[in-house]
């Protein structure tokens, strides 16, 4: 399956004004912040050249415990589909997207019952099931239970 590489994050608050729904989308960047101590902290950035149709690029600070890779994949909604989100199918089964070893995963927030991504969207589309994106584990904690 070939899919655009892009990321997704909240922007810190120095730079909400440049969030969409809540979120930046674009490239992932990463630098270290030197600070006079010597103690160096991580900054996770997202790049993006999308925002509201401006031609300007833009490198927005983003909380990194908000990042999430896009899987490549819409809802029946054409929303697209990120690490961190919440889903449900139509029987109403919900379902947290994640990213681990080098792979995307559902995981059924009823039994934590992992499903391989690949594997499972190929079972669902025969039997012509679609998902429909509710939420996200950061802005809709609510879903998780």
């Amino acid at each position: 399956m070939k899919r655009e590489i892009k990321f997704r994050g909240i922007p810190i608050p120095e730079f909400k004004g440049y969030a969409i729904d809540g979120f930046v989308r674009g490239y992932l960047t990463r630098r270290f912040s030197h600070n006079a101590d010597k103690n160096q902290k991580q900054i996770q950035q997202i790049y993006f050249d999308e925002e509201k149709g401006k031609e300007k690029a833009y490198v927005i600070e983003v909380d990194h415990e908000t990042v999430g890779q896009f899987t490549g994949l819409k809802d029946k909604n054409d929303k697209e589909i990120y690490e961190g989100d919440i889903i449900r199918n139509q029987v109403n089964k919900k379902y947290k997207v994640v990213f681990k070893n080098f792979s995307f995963y559902f995981i059924a927030l009823s039994d934590n019952q992992k499903y391989n991504f690949e594997q499972y969207l190929k079972m669902l589309k025969k039997a012509n099931v679609f998902f429909e994106l509710i939420g996200n584990v950061y802005e809709n904690k609510e879903l998780l239970k």
